[in-house]
């Protein structure tokens, strides 16, 4: 659109939002406020345009033709004019009116002066440091700015705020001074009623004000863009006129300066009629060189960060395509003044005006084929054209990636993030605070975010739109209209839809009630664009006679069908004569059907390249997507008997295909219409050409595999760990659509085809890990997890045909399993290193797993052994609580908490189920319940409510009740608090100002008001999706309540009740409730409830209605956050879960042990936690991943699977390994268990070998300690009883002979340390510590009072010396007289930490030169690790501190586990769960990462027990078992620098400071 039209539909505009907008005038200050003041604030401010009056102007009225807000064109007109998108526009007023009575002695100077303090203090200014300054000034303004400027310059405080000035524009400004001013001066003298004027004198001629001004101004001009305007026309003075400021004092000459006249008077030369004004165009244009010069440099400037931060936004948002695609390819039918009768139309006005608050949303209706995509883009045009934040989506039935909703969100969040700065700053925020959500899921997008997200950034009265297309090609619409219905923003929201006309879309728009504008377009409104386009078409046809005749045959045959248009159109344009155009305008029928039919057969008396047209059709029509032309080149040349060149394609389509197939903008081959796709697909119609779903889908589901089982695809078989941009070769352009295609065209197939199975299963045995590769390099794995689901429902289908024996059908199962366990343990580190699929993750997995059997044996990689889980484990984890109940749980974003029955809350890691925190509560606690975003808990007993905000330092505040809460809900963005109670009271609670804002109790429905016994709720659940509480009273139905205005909707019973004023059980027949849940997708309005006879009852509560009965047996219940799956807890501990809408049971856990107490699911609805007697489990089972997204189409003859079962008895019943010890042989390793026994495991297989002994009683074993030098192991158990054992290995079995020590000290022993000699053995406690000498049987014992971390170890080099190490210092004391050394002071260890950290480890490294100690620093919401190297000769009595060692400062890292010693090596485990090594002596200082460890083995309360063996092996403790990785260490990456940054982290070696402490 050019740039006149332009200003032209601008001001147009602006007249209509301004006239709507205007405010009584009464209530306007016409002159405007003195000060800064903001007209308009970007979404992104790049350049601040500041403008400053002159002499007895206002920072309103000298810039405003008349009183009318339209003319006030800095506020009105520059906003909406897109080269002014990034511009900050302000006003200065200052007090100049030389009219007034008063005396001032205020000048130039002072003027200047309080506008640089203005600027200086300016909030705005300051938070946005790196905008460029304009100034523009009128008259004495101008000399205001450079004075200024100059005070700015000459002042170092300003230095700052100097360099942004950037640009001053002169209105008129007299820089040598103005006769007038004398004038004015003498006026002012010989006037009684007015007082004389500094300022005015500053203006005179030759003034001491100017010169000096101007004498400052020349040294400090050299660096701004300087432009100067004069007044042409004489302003009216008296009974004469005259320039108030002539062309050479308004000019300064400086050879960056550039000047213009323009066509006004002094008064006029800054107001103007309109956009179109000559004069507002030359200084607008003027501004916006400036503009472009300052944003064209800071875009240069900032590039790369910003490339990076859209980078990182992409791969955050999964957006691969880029949205204003869509808008270019509606270019060629969108004509210049088309669609403007919508634009005009008052009621859109009114919606884009924001003219009335209420109304948010606008909805467009129309018959297919009616142009509602070009009005979209004409509405988008009008959006932009006004300088408002647009973002769009184009919905497409033929592109699976187009179809979803979960696609448009997270495109409209990437949209809204590249045009609003502070929403972009809020998302950043979120990757960096590691908040993930599932890419398909868009209730969990819509709450993380934009509810949690975006509609949490800072206030703005600046306006977002939203332009949505189509929406009825979207698969799962009805998902959209909850999240509208209850939208809260910190800004003006609208949004635009459009869709064909339904029943279902009235009724979902009728959830919006008042909200919304419905609009609808008719035939009289297409015809009218139609007629514009076609008389644009028309032209360039070779047409005699009266053209008006063909435009009007056209039209009236159109019949409002603006497709039919399009396509008759290019008909017209194959034939070449008058006659011929005259004859196709006779023969071509109306209405789309007859005219597909007229093409089809057109099409079938070609001659040539049938074969080719069908397989274009084909794919066009069954791809889930649209292919490039390039992507369906490689695709139809990989099919037998076809070959094409993407020249020939282009030909053959433009020629052969009859119009129903183009190639847009884009170099995309598109469908013309959803209109053809759905009649070629139709089976009513008789044409060679008609495509059938289920042979296309099988076509194009070969053709993928076949190029997926290609040499291009062959995994590499290099053993090394290197990054995958380092190998891949260049692969076909049709590699993206094969890796994310195949299976959804599997899916799609009849499941009985042999020839498809076995080159499914030729691939998952051959090219399966290439693929995985590929698309982990993308960023997103949800293609594995639907591959995975497409695989199941192919085997489901394939069921009912063909027997499901064979190993193709064994080896699609087993894949169809791992493809989900992968994603689910090895997602976050196949994403950082696609590689990692060949050779790391393999050995990781379950020997009965696919990936394992066909791929986890390499002769040269990893080796795992010990573990005797043949397949994969449903639970994660489980943690214990000695003498405790687990009575409550609840999930949120990062975290889980677990509540026990000593009136604590544990908060857990969401991810590693780590111990994070704990709370105390004031009473038994009954409830638990996290905010929507997890940042505030609620916790509740039986008369007290606690809320603790986890961002504060866990700021608590603590309301009463009168009756237990049976229900916690938090609302409004986390502000309101809500709680149901035993007594049927709802508590309202502000949490931002910690007061009680409601109570309300309501009525049993059931019973008289005068009744003088009120029956207690027995269970309570509320909705906030549906705005609705239900609650059971004793011996009464479940009863629907309105959650906010108390208003009683019905009941829900699962049997006819009779007699509901009856007080008794028996004579109601009511069976009582034992707990309730509402689903909580709000599309979905279903209640499930279980009853004390076992049943379990599905509602739909908006009914009233009864849907399904089932028997379950089951005591509590849960739901999960997408609304999909129902968890139900017996009173026996077993679990099953259902889905939720159809109470279909897919999956139990069968236990004989504790009852369920809670159960609670994570925000992914990907796992969940219960709690049962003493402990907590966390479980992880595949059947809760399901296909993303709504399938288009699906199998029908899918066989539904049967219910998997986990035997919990199982689990429970094995006996822990508490701590281990490696043999130095490297074969042998002696491990401690729960049950007192200690035993003997092979290295090489982690099988175990033999018993040694057990300690009496049955004790967990909690330390051991090995003497090498005779062979003697010391152990000791949970009860304090010491034992130490000589050993011999005969004929490579272990003899247990005499024993050197039983006994028993009062205290708990928290570590064991031999001597060297093994002569003496030390026990410590908290209190105190025992050395015993082995020989002579003689103990002594110290006492160590008030201590709460230290580790003792025997000095490597003085072998009668041992070391005490603190939280800050090594003290040295000997062994025989255990007493610390004559003239030995404790020595400080100096360290990067300020604060006190505990030694959790100390290890002797390389042969006795270096004592490694490992501190851990516990932190209010997390915990950090420093691992210090020290020379243990340099500890000594002159030592007094011992500093870091520079060399190896730079390679502090992120260490989470020491792990050992292995030669130079040491060996630790950093924060992402990589085993890395530090070479400690040759290649000093060599930095390396070897493989990852899977997220569950570091997943317990307790800290991780490995060692490491002689031969390089590392052991791990894993429940009962031992996991043994071998040649892990082989595998080497060597890494230059840390592995991550991390600023409480450090890995440094340290030697003697030579300063003193301090």
């Amino acid at each position: 659109m050019n740039h006149v039209k332009q200003r032209g539909l601008v001001y147009k505009s602006l007249r209509a939002v301004t006239i709507h907008g205007t405010t009584p005038e009464k209530e306007v200050d016409l002159k405007g406020p003195l000060g800064l003041s903001v007209l308009f604030e970007p979404s992104e401010p790049l350049v601040d345009l500041i403008f400053v009056h002159g002499l007895r102007g206002g920072s309103r009225k000298t810039w405003s033709k008349t009183d009318e807000p339209y003319h006030y064109w800095p506020r009105e007109w520059l906003p909406r004019d897109p080269d002014f998108k990034y511009v900050r526009i302000h006003s200065y007023g200052y007090n100049s009116d030389w009219a007034e009575t008063r005396q001032s002695f205020l000048n130039v100077h002072d003027f200047g002066k309080s506008l640089l303090g203005a600027l200086h203090d300016s909030p705005l200014l300051r938070n946005n440091n790196d905008t460029s300054v304009i100034l523009i000034g009128h008259s004495m303004g101008g000399l205001v700015i450079k004075k200024m400027y100059v005070l700015a310059r000459q002042d170092i405080a300003y230095e700052a705020l100097a360099k942004r000035l950037q640009a001053i524009i002169f209105l008129a400004t007299p820089h040598r001074g103005s006769d007038s001013a004398q004038q004015l001066t003498n006026i002012l003298k010989a006037s009684i009623s007015h007082g004389s004027k500094a300022y005015v004198g500053d203006l005179e001629p030759g003034s001491w004000a100017l010169q000096s001004i101007n004498e400052d101004f020349r040294h400090f001009s050299n660096d701004l863009q300087l432009r100067s305007f004069y007044e042409t026309i004489k302003t009216q003075i008296g009974m004469s006129s005259a320039l108030i400021v002539d062309k050479e004092s308004a000019t300064l000459g400086y050879p960056n300066e550039k000047s213009a006249l323009l066509n006004a008077s002094h008064r006029g030369i800054s107001k103007f009629d309109s956009p179109s004004d000559p004069n507002y165009i030359t200084l607008r244009n003027s501004i916006v060189s400036c503009v472009n010069n300052m944003t064209r440099d800071s875009f240069v400037r900032k590039r790369e960060y910003y490339q990076n931060q859209m980078r990182s936004l992409q791969a955050y948002l999964g957006v691969r395509e880029r949205p204003e695609d869509d808008l270019i390819s509606l270019e060629d039918a969108r004509i210049s003044d088309s669609c403007q009768w919508f634009t005009a139309k008052q009621s859109f006005r009114e919606w884009r005006d924001l003219t009335q608050d209420r109304v948010r949303y606008y909805w467009l209706s129309s018959k297919p084929a009616s142009g509602k995509s070009v009005l979209a883009g004409t509405v988008i045009d009008n959006l932009e054209d006004l300088n408002l934040d647009c973002s769009y989506y184009f919905f497409h039935h033929n592109d699976a990636a187009k179809s979803t909703l979960s696609g448009c969100l997270r495109s409209l969040a990437f949209q809204m993030a590249l045009s609003n700065l502070k929403i972009r700053k809020k998302l950043l925020d979120m990757i960096a605070d590691d908040i993930y959500f599932e890419l398909n899921d868009e209730r969990v997008i819509w709450r993380k975010i934009f509810v949690n997200g975006i509609f949490q950034s800072e206030r703005s009265e600046r306006p977002l739109y939203w332009i949505l297309d189509a929406l009825d090609e979207c698969s799962n619409h009805g998902a959209l209209f909850p999240f509208l219905a209850r939208v809260e923003t910190p800004f003006p929201f609208r949004v635009f839809i459009t869709s064909r006309s339904s029943n279902d879309f009235t009724k979902h728009f009728g959830m919006l009630d008042s909200m919304v504008v419905t609009d609808q377009v008719t035939v009289e409104d297409t015809l009218r664009d139609i007629e514009t386009y076609v008389q644009a078409k028309i032209e360039s046809l070779p047409l005699d006679q009266d053209r008006l005749e063909i435009v009007d045959t056209i039209i009236e045959k159109s019949s409002g069908c603006f497709l039919w248009v399009v396509l008759v159109l290019e008909e017209l344009r194959k034939v070449y004569t008058q006659s011929d155009i005259i004859q196709v305008l006779k023969e071509v029928p109306p209405g789309m059907e007859s005219l597909y039919r007229r093409t089809l057969g057109t099409m079938s008396e070609t001659v040539r390249s049938k074969s080719l047209i069908k397989a274009i059709l084909t794919w066009i029509m069954c791809a889930t997507r649209p292919l490039s032309v390039i992507e369906l080149v490689h695709a139809l040349n990989l099919e037998n008997n076809i070959t094409v060149t993407p020249q020939a394609l282009e030909s053959s389509i433009s020629t052969d295909c009859g119009q129903l197939v183009f190639i847009d903008k884009s170099k995309k081959v598109q469908m013309v219409h959803q209109t053809a796709r759905e009649y070629l697909l139709s089976k009513n119609q008789e044409s060679e050409f008609q495509i059938k779903g289920s042979a296309g889908h099988l076509l194009l589901a070969s053709t993928c595999l076949r190029y997926l089982n290609s040499e291009e695809m062959r995994p590499p078989r290099s053993h090394l760990l290197v990054k995958v941009a380092s190998r891949l070769t260049k692969r076909s352009a049709f590699l993206d659509y094969a890796s994310n295609s195949f299976n959804a065209h599997m899916r799609r197939t009849h499941s009985g085809d042999d020839t498809l199975l076995a080159s499914l299963d030729n691939f998952l045995t051959t090219n399966v890990l290439c693929w995985i590769e590929t698309v982990a390099m993308s960023g997103n794995l949800s293609q594995l997890t639907r591959a995975a689901k497409d695989m199941k429902a192919f085997l489901n289908s394939r069921a009912k045909y063909k027997s499901p024996i064979g190993l193709p059908v064994q080896r699609l199962d087993m894949w169809s399993n791992d493809l989900i366990r992968i994603v689910a343990k090895f997602g976050e580190k196949l994403v950082s290193i696609p590689s990692a699929i060949y050779y790391l993750i393999p050995p990781f997995c379950p020997p009965e797993s696919a990936i394992a059997t066909y791929f986890g044996a390499p002769s040269k990689g990893i080796a795992l052994a010990g573990l005797p889980k043949h397949d994969w484990d449903d639970r994660l984890c489980c943690v214990a609580y000695a003498n405790k109940q687990a009575v409550a749980v609840s999930y949120a974003e990062k975290h889980f908490a677990v509540a026990l029955s000593d009136k604590t809350v544990v908060l857990y890691h969401a991810l590693t189920f780590q111990e994070n925190k704990g709370f105390s509560h004031i009473e038994p606690i009954k409830l638990l319940a996290f905010s929507t975003s997890g940042r505030l808990l609620g916790c509740s007993g039986r008369k007290r409510v606690q809320v603790w905000d986890l961002a504060c330092d866990e700021k608590s505040v603590i309301f009463d009740v009168a009756h237990e809460p049976l229900s916690l809900l938090f609302l409004e963005q986390e502000t309101i608090l809500k709680a149901l109670t035993r007594g049927n009271t709802m508590y309202s609670w502000d949490l931002a100002n910690g007061i009680k804002q409601d109570v309300r109790t309501g009525q049993n429905p059931f019973e008289e008001e005068t009744e003088s016994f009120r029956r207690p709720l027995t269970a309570a659940t509320c909705s906030a999706e549906l705005a609705m509480s239900a609650v059971v009273y004793r011996g009464r139905p479940i009863a629907l309540f309105d959650l906010d205005y108390d208003i009683f909707f019905g009941y829900c019973s699962k049997e006819p009740v009779v007699d509901l004023e009856s007080s008794r059980i028996e004579d109601t027949g009511v069976t009582p409730v034992l707990d309730l849940v509402f689903n909580l997708n709000p599309d979905l309005s279903l209640l499930a409830a279980t009853y004390i006879d076992g049943d379990l009852a599905l509602f739909e509560p908006c009914e009233l209605s009864l849907l399904v009965v089932i028997q379950a047996d089951a005591t509590v219940l849960s739901c999960s956050p997408n609304g999909r799956t129902l968890a139900t807890g017996s009173s026996d501990g077993t679990i099953e879960l259902y889905e939720f809408e159809t109470l279909r049971l897919l999956y139990r856990i069968q236990a004989d042990d504790y009852a369920i107490r809670a159960i609670a699911f994570s925000c992914d609805s990907l796992r969940f936690v219960d709690v049962r007697g003493p402990q907590s489990s966390i479980w992880e089972p595949s059947v809760l991943v399901r296909s993303e997204g709504a399938e288009t189409e699906s199998v029908s003859d899918t066989t539904l699977p049967v219910p998997k079962t986990v035997e919990v008895g199982e689990l429970d019943s094995i006996v822990q390994i508490t701590t281990l010890l490696c043999h130095e042989n490297g074969k042998d390793i002696f491990c401690g268990k729960d049950d007192g026994t200690i035993s003997v495991y092979e290295a090489t297989t982690g099988r175990q070998n033999q018993s040694l002994y057990q300690h009496i009683g049955g004790i967990a074993i909690l330390s051991m300690a090995w003497g090498r030098k005779r062979q003697i192991l010391a152990t000791v158990d949970a009860s304090s009883s010491i034992v130490i054992r000589k050993l011999t290995k005969t004929a490579g079995v272990w003899q247990v002979e005499e024993s050197l020590l039983n006994t028993r000290i009062e205290n708990s022993v928290c570590q064991l340390v031999l001597d060297s000699e093994n002569t003496y053995l030390l026990a410590s406690t908290v209190d105190s510590d025992t050395i015993w000498n082995l020989e002579s049987g003689t103990s002594k014992t110290r006492i160590f009072g008030g201590r709460h971390a230290w580790r003792w170890v025997d000095h490597p080099v003085q072998t009668y010396l041992l070391l005490l190490v603190d939280s800050r210092t090594v003290t040295i004391f000997n062994w025989d007289q255990f007493e610390q050394m004559s003239g030995s002071a404790r020595t400080e260890i100096k360290s990067a930490i300020p604060t006190e950290g505990s030694p959790s480890s100390v290890h002797i490294c390389v042969g006795g030169r270096f004592v490694a100690i490992n501190f851990n620093y516990q932190s209010r919401d997390q915990s950090s690790n420093e691992l210090l190297l020290i020379d243990p000769l340099e500890v000594r009595s002159e030592s007094e501190v011992i500093a870091p060692l520079a060399d190896f400062i730079e390679f502090s890292g992120n260490v989470k586990y020491f792990l050992g010693i292995l030669g130079s090596k040491l060996l630790f485990l950093d924060h992402q769960l990589w085993v890395c090594s530090l070479n400690l002596i040759e290649q000093k200082g060599k930095l390396s990462r070897h493989f990852f460890l899977p997220d569950e083995w570091v997943t317990t309360n307790r800290n991780l027990i490995c060692q490491v063996t002689s031969q390089g092996s590392l052991v791990f403790a894993r429940h009962d078992s031992l996991a043994i990785v071998h040649r892990g260490l082989k595998l080497e990456e060597v890494i230059s620098g840390p592995t991550a940054q991390r600023p409480r982290s450090t890995l440094t070696l340290l030697h003697k400071a030579q300063s003193a402490p301090g």
